[in-house]
């Protein structure tokens, strides 16, 4: 999640687009199997969230640091919030991988220093990509992406104007699904482009060029972001790509093996068109005023609770539902002596779970935490007075 900007300047409706991202994960990992009779597994698809919140990430921290540069304390301001808002909860659940998943009868791993050391920086996705590792870990390797880009991103944004920013991520949104071809023609897999970074910069960029014609002055953001809503239009395109015998209703993504043919080029272009489709549809929510009935779906109550709570479901759901089909399922099959009331309790039981869970840790644990933020606010904005010609003066207004 990313900080909330100022009051009057928050897009609540936004909580609620990431609400959706997350059930769209937690949709996947929970009911992935569950067949619904000629739609087949649709639930299969829920690894689109991932597309989504990278879209969210791009906008949201793009967005933050167009406000903030030129103010003194830029990258301490950036890198200390940032941290307060990841590294907890990911040390939480890291440690709990380190010390302790690996000694539960049945589910115990390997984890030797290299790899440890790989997941505590970050750079999982990298040093092991095609593999998602031990299974309280499965899930951290798209917040290895985001945290690699919160890396790199803050120095473009303070040393390039925007007009080359925008150039910079238009060339990355077209540079994608050829690299990704590229990749796949000489033999890697697709669940290796799935998980490498450097595959899956689209709707990071996607996001950031929202965030750039946001802040633009004058008329040019609404007519940009009213054309981008049509963007939403890729979407549809991409689950019918995905539903497709070309992708087999998403398996290809998680293939070991090379592909080659149609399925290359499936498999190469469907996150572009996922990024540029998420990218219209948040348009829809934060462009001129954004469509009434766009902001109205995501402006629901329990979407935005998902969506302000998404960090710790994220994480956290890696491990409870393995725990669930690993341990609680089989007991509860020893003990209701049916294969279909346990699974249905199994699957109650962990998802009520997760969520008071992700209430609990939100409440007690993260908010607190973000609660220090305001100690790391950028200084004022000297460079904007002097730029606008007032002299000396420093703007004091609160950022």
């Amino acid at each position: 999640m990313s900080a909330r900007p100022p009051s009057g300047d928050h897009f609540p409706e936004l909580d609620g687009v990431r609400g959706v991202a997350i059930l769209l994960v937690l949709l996947l990992h929970h009911l992935g199997g569950v067949r619904l009779g000629p739609l087949g597994t649709p639930f299969r698809a829920g690894w689109m969230g991932v597309d989504l919140f990278f879209v969210l990430s791009g906008l949201l921290i793009t967005r933050i640091l167009l406000r903030q540069r030129g103010r003194p304390g830029y990258f301490r301001s950036f890198y200390a919030r940032r941290a307060l808002r990841i590294w907890p909860l990911y040390t939480l659940v890291l440690a709990f991988a380190l010390l302790g998943a690996w000694r539960i009868p049945g589910l115990s791993y390997e984890m030797p220093a290299p790899q440890s050391a790989a997941y505590a920086l970050y750079v999982q996705n990298l040093v092991y990509p095609g593999s998602y590792g031990p299974w309280p870990l499965k899930v951290t390797w798209s917040l290895a992406i985001e945290e690699q880009f919160y890396v790199a991103w803050p120095l473009l944004v303070a040393l390039l104007p925007e007009r080359w920013l925008r150039r910079f991520l238009w060339g990355v949104v077209a540079a994608m699904p050829v690299v990704r071809w590229a990749a796949l023609a000489a033999g890697a897999s697709p669940l290796l482009v799935y998980m490498h970074t450097g595959c899956r910069l689209d709707g990071l960029a996607a996001g950031g060029l929202l965030a750039l014609a946001l802040a633009q002055p004058g008329p040019g953001p609404g007519r940009f972001l009213s054309r981008a809503r049509w963007g939403a239009l890729l979407v549809p395109a991409a689950c019918a790509l995905v539903w497709s015998p070309l992708m087999g209703g998403d398996a290809l993504i998680q293939r070991p093996e090379a592909v080659a043919g149609a399925e290359l080029l499936a498999a190469g272009g469907v996150y572009t068109l996922l990024s540029l489709g998420f990218g219209g549809v948040v348009a829809m929510v934060v462009g001129g005023g954004g469509v009434p009935a766009a902001r109205a779906l995501f402006s629901g109550r329990a979407l935005r609770w998902l969506g302000t709570r998404s960090y710790g479901l994220y994480l956290y759901h890696g491990i409870t539902i393995h725990l669930d089909q690993a341990l609680l399922r089989p007991w509860l099959r020893d003990h209701l002596g049916g294969r279909m009331a346990a699974n249905a309790a199994g699957l109650a039981l962990a998802v009520g779970g997760l969520l008071a869970l992700a209430e609990l840790s939100f409440r007690f644990f993260e908010q607190p935490l973000l609660s220090l933020k305001s100690r790391f606010q950028p200084g004022p904005a000297a460079a904007e007075s002097l730029r606008a010609g007032a002299g000396p003066a420093y703007d004091r207004a609160p950022s």
